[in-house]
């Protein structure tokens, strides 16, 4: 494993903490408050970590600032709509240097909503290509609850297009 990232949980086997890279990673909070916590205990794990939110301002997710975070931390702010999320991956691609290992992805569960089965395949199709293209991490953090058929589209497509090669 190359570059491992740590979710920055306390008490856990560090093996069940450290992301590869690349990756992609998703975390479900049901309450707000426990994801901006996660948000900035991952943060405070990093050398380097760039953060985006379409939920909310990407600097409030910091306040209060974690205590050893990285000096420099470029913060993006994604509109919350349907257009923006399918955009994910060319905004990315345009503005995430290989520098910037780790990639923060903040929204509520609902905004996953917005998208097809067909919308969702085609987004984690082309979010993988730009993970191996540019060696970078994504973790998505997302807060509320999803809906039980994302869930289940979302294991049946992310699992069997991270498996396979491009």
């Amino acid at each position: 494993m190359k570059n491992p990232y740590l979710l920055g949980l306390q008490q856990v086997q560090p093996e069940l903490m450290a992301m590869q890279s690349p990756g992609c990673y998703w975390v479900t909070c049901q309450r707000q408050e426990d994801a901006r916590i996660f948000i900035r205990q991952v943060i405070a794990q990093q050398k380097s970590a760039t953060l985006i939110s379409a939920a909310e301002s990407p600097r409030a997710l910091l306040t209060p600032e974690p205590v050893t975070a990285p000096q420099r931390i470029p913060l993006f702010s994604l509109p919350d709509n349907k257009s923006s999320l399918q955009k994910l991956d060319s905004d990315l691609a345009r503005t995430i240097s290989n520098k910037n290992g780790l990639v923060l992805f903040y929204t509520h569960a609902a905004m996953w909503d917005k998208l097809s089965v067909e919308e969702l395949t085609q987004w984690v199709k082309r979010i993988r290509r730009l993970l191996i293209q540019k060696q970078f991490t994504l973790l998505i953090i997302t807060y509320g609850t999803p809906l039980l058929t994302f869930v289940t589209i979302y294991n049946v497509i992310f699992v069997k297009l991270m498996a396979s090669r491009i």
